[in-house]
């Protein structure tokens, strides 16, 4: 693996379906986290000073837990972005990798990069070698198409051998022609 490139991102949010429910689970913890806490923050409160009244208490309590309240929820949006920014290290090659396999389909063979903070460099190589042994055979394949051409052109034997091939290599499943110009 070599060393990357850093490119800047132009996008972070490049997943919705991903990077999205990564945020709402996100959200979730820190609501609950936030939710729990404070119930529990109250019940010890209430539990270590039973004889007060809640309601006078409730002063109390907002002065010895707001800071804390006030700054988990200043500190919401950092976590947030933060998660953004680490799920787009995942979810940019992925999306990369998508876009790839569908211009391999479509004929090209085009080599994956990934950046230098990206996660799978590993799949990245894998990837790019499986597009490099697809591109050999795409032009192999193009090769022999050239060369079948040009013997059944020329008069050769290219019927003949398509025959013999099919007869003796039944796994290949080779159409031969017929004189009608159907296939048998």
């Amino acid at each position: 693996m070599s060393s990357k490139p850093a490119h800047r991102r132009s996008r972070m949010f490049v997943d919705s379906s991903l990077q999205g429910s990564l945020i709402r689970r996100l959200l979730m913890h820190w609501v609950t986290f936030v939710a729990v806490g404070t119930v529990i923050a109250c019940a010890l409160r209430w539990m270590t000073h039973p004889t007060v009244p809640l309601s006078s208490q409730a002063g109390e309590m907002f002065a010895q837990f707001g800071p804390f309240l006030i700054t988990m929820l200043a500190m919401l949006p950092i976590f947030v972005l933060d998660t953004i920014k680490l799920t787009n290290r995942f979810a940019g090659p992925f999306v990369r990798f998508r876009q790839n396999l569908v211009s391999l389909r479509g004929g090209q063979s085009d080599r994956v990069t990934f950046r230098g903070g990206d996660f799978w460099h590993d799949t990245e190589d894998d990837l790019n070698a499986i597009i490099d042994e697809l591109a050999s055979l795409r032009k192999e394949v193009v090769e022999l198409r050239g060369n079948v051409v040009q013997t059944s052109s020329s008069g050769g034997p290219a019927d003949a051998d398509i025959s013999e091939l099919a007869a003796t290599s039944p796994e290949l499943d080779v159409m031969t022609p017929t004189a009608d110009g159907g296939a048998a």
